[in-house]
């Protein structure tokens, strides 16, 4: 892994939410090999601050997105504690082209967020809204 990458995932793991230094340390690494090492940093750092403003989306879901295999990683955060920004990536997935077992699994990730016992308040609400908004 090369030194950004580390340094990305050490600083990540340290940082308070902060979104001109989240952008600058993105623009570090966009460009590097093995970038999909950061990926479940990044979902980590969601489920530490699960309610913070990290842009909208941020760099970090636009990062993310960027990724081919981070839905899979989407899934595993969802599971572990579902975030305002897990559930709007969520939603940004509903609002592409998906066929209809897709579209009904990724509403269950959101039906189940809500009854998370690790789930905030204002999650809820998101994920609520979001639900409403899809279905």
């Amino acid at each position: 892994m090369s030194k950004k990458l580390q340094y990305f995932i050490e600083n990540l793991s340290h940082l308070s939410p902060n979104i001109s230094f989240l952008y600058d340390m993105i623009e570090e690494i966009e460009n590097e090999k093995q970038k999909e090492k950061v990926v479940v940093p990044i979902f980590n750092y969601f489920e530490k601050y699960p309610d913070a403003d990290l842009g909208s989306p941020g760099p970090l879901v636009h990062f993310l997105e960027s990724i081919e295999f981070y839905q899979e990683e989407l899934q595993n955060s969802l599971k572990r504690k579902p975030t305002a920004h897990t559930c709007w990536m969520v939603n940004r997935i509903l609002n592409s082209n998906l066929e209809k077992k897709q579209r009904e699994k990724w509403l269950n990730f959101l039906r189940l967020s809500v009854q998370h016992p690790e789930i905030t308040e204002e999650t809820i609400l998101v994920a609520k809204n979001f639900l409403e908004y899809q279905e």
